[in-house]
């Protein structure tokens, strides 16, 4: 991932070379902390947390989960031994992840799972912005390619680009956990989507 320092005033970038060894296909910033989440969306991808050096803008791996949870039981080990996965511990099939969303406020880190069809909710630490598993919940239909959160924070759309639905989910703002409304709209293949 490519970093490069941008002047508001002129609308200059100047780029200052690689921040973290990553491949980015999805970010998402911490509201108020240094902290940045990085989705990867290849086979077997991961949700990178990292610490942001203000000043020279390079990014500190605090940890990471994966979709591949080949190799350590459920995914990448966090530093310090933690180690969680976006998919159940029974799920074999393909592996592939998807849009990431953080909370507005900060709590909570969001991600789609293609491979297994579900959206998984993680609590950010407040301290640490390590990830701690909250649930994994059925996404309402096939291939959740993308979601977006309501502004105000008590929905979620979610994409789902091989069934051609869009379903909707209520937020618990306290605990961050998804409900399925049951409820659908037909879209063929929907890949984006977001709130106007």
């Amino acid at each position: 991932m490519n970093g490069a320092w941008f002047d508001p005033d002129d609308g200059i970038m100047a780029p200052f070379g690689i921040v973290a060894q990553v491949n980015s296909s999805w970010q998402a910033e911490h509201p108020s902390k240094p902290v940045r989440y990085v989705g990867s969306g290849d086979a077997g991808g991961t949700v990178s947390a990292f610490r942001i050096d203000r000043a020279t803008g390079v990014l500190d791996l605090i940890g990471q989960v994966t979709t591949d949870s080949s190799g350590t039981p459920g995914g990448l080990s966090y530093i310090g031994g933690q180690s969680l996965s976006t998919d159940s511990p029974e799920y074999t099939g393909t592996k592939s992840a998807a849009e990431l969303g953080m909370s507005r406020d900060g709590r909570f880190v969001y991600t789609s799972n293609r491979g297994e069809n579900t959206i998984v909710v993680f609590a950010a630490g407040w301290r640490t912005g390590r990830l701690t598993l909250v649930q994994r919940i059925p996404c309402g239909g096939v291939s959740p390619w993308s979601f977006s959160i309501h502004r105000g924070s008590r929905w979620m759309l979610v994409a789902n680009q091989v069934s051609s639905t869009v379903n909707p989910f209520s937020i618990d703002p306290r605990s961050g956990k998804l409900t399925d409304t049951g409820k659908s709209m037909p879209i063929p293949n929907p890949d984006c989507i977001t709130f106007g």
